[in-house]
């Protein structure tokens, strides 16, 4: 009976020891991505739309390998057909959004494939580079982004919408943002996980989100023609309160001197 006490007593122990060992390492994890460790801490909480989908240049679109072809006689191959797998703005908005601008256009994705199966259509933000040529660009997000939202004109179609997010390690989050199997315009909110890093325990403690694109998937046994998509007004809701302390201006100062790496700047 004694040696069973001490066996016993043994293994409380050591579970105690694990268990606290085991927190700490959490502890240690949590505050290494970045996760609020404070939860009651002030907040500024406010909404940003950081793209209409006004001017379809700002975009593209990319589409599957099965995408709808046509033989371009002149260079002797075959070509992605433009009137069956295209993008462009038209005049169109949500009864729920105010007219923002004078054009009033929503961002219009169209895709034919030559078969059912997985089919996907990329569509992304784009600008020129040095030498002329779009290349894609990520969106930066204000503060410590909460929600996510989009207007999206659904055809009743079985695709379903991916947002893809970048961090600032480069590392890639994806939201499931649900099936477009409805009609007309839908207001889509997204939460951002926890878990997505944002912050961090050193100054500047505030780290960029991104936007990177939206990934459209087809299901398998949805037809491959005529599909049909609008987007419209994305916007973001995002606490941007920063704590103020004695020193703080030199944390801008380092940004405008280049002291700080610019790339750690918030937009």
């Amino acid at each position: 009976m004694i040696r069973a006490g001490k066996c016993f007593l043994a293994i409380a122990l050591l579970s105690a020891v694990l268990a606290f060992a085991g927190l700490t390492g959490s502890s240690q994890l949590t505050a290494q991505w970045g996760v609020d460790m404070n939860p009651n801490k002030s907040k500024n909480v406010q909404s940003f739309v950081f793209d209409s989908f006004e001017d379809s240049n700002s975009w593209r679109a990319d589409f599957s390998l099965f995408a709808v072809k046509k033989y371009n006689l002149d260079h002797k191959q075959y070509e992605l057909d433009v009137s069956k797998c295209s993008w462009t703005n038209v005049v169109g908005k949500p009864w729920g959004v105010s007219q923002e601008t004078a054009t009033n256009r929503c961002l219009a994705v169209r895709a034919s494939f030559d078969r059912k199966g997985y089919n996907w259509i990329d569509v992304y933000p784009v600008k020129k580079d040095a030498d002329g040529k779009l290349v894609s660009r990520h969106l930066p997000m204000k503060g410590k982004v909460e929600y996510i939202d989009v207007w999206v004109w659904g055809g009743n179609f079985n695709y379903r919408l991916e947002v893809h997010l970048i961090d600032y390690l480069g590392h890639k989050h994806i939201l499931d943002a649900g099936w477009l199997n409805y009609t007309g315009w839908k207001s889509i909110r997204l939460q951002i996980p926890a878990h997505v890093p944002q912050q961090e325990k050193y100054i500047p403690a505030q780290k960029i989100l991104s936007f990177e694109k939206f990934v459209l998937l087809s299901h398998p046994g949805e037809r491959p023609d005529n599909f049909y998509v609008y987007f419209d007004r994305m916007q973001i809701q995002t606490d941007i309160f920063l704590d103020r302390f004695d020193g703080d201006d030199l944390v801008d100062s380092g940004y405008e001197s280049g002291w700080i790496p610019k790339l750690e700047k918030m937009d």
